[in-house]
Formats: structure tokens, sequence, C-alpha cells
């Protein structure tokens, strides 16, 4: 059993689950309706619950600098921009 993380570690973690969820979200989005299927629509509606849910305990967080800024979308974007510069073909 670990320690207990600290207040910051906490709402480091919680940030990255929120721009990873949000994230995934445009990439399915992304996707288009082509490859809809059952799994996807599930798959969806989760992970919007999940960013939701980031959401709100994001903006009660500590660090009050994030509420009503673009600070999930800004990390959002940055993280896009790191996986398309860096993609290779295999």
């Amino acid at each position: 059993m670990g320690k207990k993380p600290t207040i910051k570690q906490e709402n480091q973690t919680l940030h990255g689950i929120s721009i990873l969820s949000s994230l995934l979200l445009e990439y399915i989005e992304d996707l288009g309706p082509t490859t809809t299927n059952e799994n996807r629509k599930k798959f969806e509606m989760h992970l919007s619950e999940v960013e939701k849910v980031c959401e709100i305990i994001v903006d009660s967080s500590a660090v009050k600098e994030i509420k009503s800024s673009t600070y999930i979308q800004d990390m959002t974007n940055r993280l896009d921009t790191i996986i398309r510069k860096n993609f290779r073909d295999i």
C-alpha cells in the first residue's frame, strides 16, 4: 500500500485524467460516422461522463486560476500537437 498522495499530486492526476478524456473525445469525434458502432457509442457516453466529473473536480481544486479559463483545452491542444509532431508510420 503506497503513501496517500499530496493534494498537489491528486490535483495533477485529476487534471491529467480530464485532459486525456477531453482529447479522447475529440479523437472519437474525428473518426466520423463511418466508424460508428455500439461499442464506440458506449465508450463515448462513458468517457463524456468521466470528463464531466473531472471538470467538476478540477473546478473545485486548489488551483483557482484554472476556473473559467481555457486551461484544459490548452493542455489538450498541446498534447495533440505533441502526438501529431512525433507520429511516425511504422
